[in-house]
């Protein structure tokens, strides 16, 4: 259910676009080598407007901007979601068990060699 007041509306439209922007931003820099990078179009409005700028007329910057600013962090921990569609080829075949994972990417643009801190995740942990 949608809510009935605007500013409520307004911000949560900022967060779905500063999601669906960094959906996309992370999968193209797991996707390095296929693809060199990605960027969004429009930082930002020349007049007061609803647009998809990332930062508003008044230089006040939006959900997206402040994603940004995480999503292209030089050094990124990403996280994609397997199920369906990224363990068969075929989903038309007959029924097949299906396994839904995660799988965790780190992208490095630096020159520099960094390393990760942390144990391993199990399955009972993520629940």
């Amino acid at each position: 259910m949608y809510s009935t007041d605007f500013s409520i509306l307004l911000y949560a439209s900022h967060l779905l676009q500063a999601d669906a922007i960094k959906y996309g931003a992370e999968h193209f820099r797991r996707n390095r080598g296929r693809c060199m990078g990605t960027i969004y179009w429009q930082i930002n409005d020349c007049w007061s407007v609803a647009s998809g700028a990332s930062i508003d007329y008044s230089g006040r910057w939006k959900a997206l901007h402040y994603y940004a600013r995480r999503f292209f962090a030089p050094v990124l921990i990403s996280c994609r979601e397997e199920g369906l569609l990224t363990q068969e080829n075929n989903i038309n075949q007959q029924a097949f068990p299906l396994k839904k994972s995660i799988r965790f990417n780190v992208s490095n643009e630096t020159r520099e060699e960094k390393s990760l801190k942390g144990g391993l995740v199990s399955a009972k942990s993520l629940r």
